[in-house]
């Protein structure tokens, strides 16, 4: 995304032309069944799903991890509404302090 972002800039500082103007003469002009185009295309599209697998994997918990959260739920217990369908204060509060605290 970030050589996708370099190149679009490149191209707009060196001849003024923004990527919406350069889809629209592609479609006009006919060549979206360029080879070179299609290429360009597809590398720009693998390199986005490579970034998006990167970002999920870091946001992926490792096993230690995994551990503690289910220790942590654990010892919270059973969550159950009060009779409005609503948590009680004090199993909010708690709720709020282990997400609190799992997250930071």
């Amino acid at each position: 995304m970030v050589e996708r972002t370099k190149v679009i800039d490149t191209i707009y500082m060196k001849y003024g032309t923004k990527l919406n103007y350069l889809t629209h003469a592609l479609e006009h002009h006919g060549l979206k069944d360029d080879e070179d185009i299609k290429t360009l295309e597809l590398s720009f599209t693998m390199q986005a799903e490579q970034q998006t697998q990167q970002q999920q994997k870091k946001l992926e918990l490792g096993e230690e991890e995994k551990k503690k959260v289910d220790a942590e739920l654990a010892e919270f217990g059973p969550v159950t509404p009060n009779s409005s369908g609503l948590l009680p204060l004090e199993t909010y509060i708690k709720a709020q302090m282990l997400i609190t605290k799992l997250t930071f």
